[in-house]
């Protein structure tokens, strides 16, 4: 039974954060974060949100990057831009 649960909210989470015409793409992006290539992880992330601007899972990724990267102000943005998506979504 707690697997099921735990697969299911798995699965609405998947939905929400990541639309299914994304996930591969992000998918790729973080796959290429965890591998310490953050130059090309940050220019994917960018362009994964220059194709949908509402792919909040892209600004969230993006902010850890760049918070291990020291760029804490860049990386606050992220964080606003997320929490707009969610309240525009709200919304709806």
């Amino acid at each position: 039974m707690h697997f099921n649960h735990v697969r299911h909210v798995t699965k609405k989470i998947r939905e929400f954060w990541i639309p299914e015409q994304n996930f591969e793409q992000i998918y790729l992006v973080a796959l290429i974060h965890h591998l310490n290539r953050p130059a090309e992880a940050e220019d994917a992330y960018r362009q994964a949100i220059a194709c949908d601007p509402n792919l909040a899972i892209a600004y969230s990724n993006l902010r850890i990057l760049l918070r291990k990267l020291g760029r804490a102000a860049e990386a606050k943005e992220m964080i606003l831009k997320k929490v707009d998506i969610f309240q525009k979504q709200q919304e709806h």
